[in-house]
């Protein structure tokens, strides 16, 4: 979730609260306490737009984007690899590289399944 954002919404809320309980872990409790005072917003603003950005899927759209990015940029990879044979030790290395920075791709993506 982007912290800027949530505290931005923080600051705008209008509508109106209704009373609610809930039971944080105490170290949970002392995190969310200090980002408030750090941002001066109360901590019930701060957890109320934080789950609401959940409940809006704010993270999963972010991630999305920046997985379809990320598909993108390993299809180029892949593309510019296709019919490249290396002439001298810098290619070579280039290639070398260019093949793990694909692997590494592939299996950032395979763990987001």
């Amino acid at each position: 979730m982007n912290r800027k954002k949530i505290i931005a919404t923080v600051k705008s809320q209008e509508e109106e609260k209704v009373p609610f309980s809930l039971k944080l872990p105490a170290s949970l409790k002392e995190d969310i306490q200090l980002l408030a005072e750090k941002e001066s917003v109360s901590m019930n603003s701060l957890i109320v737009v934080t789950l609401q950005s959940l409940i809006n899927d704010d993270c999963g759209n972010e991630l999305n984007k920046a997985k379809s990015f990320l598909l993108d940029y390993r299809d180029y990879l892949s593309h510019q690899l296709t019919g490249f044979y290396p002439t001298d030790q810098d290619e070579a290395i280039m290639k070398d590289t260019m093949v793990s920075k694909i692997n590494a791709l592939n299996s950032l993506l395979e763990d987001d399944k």
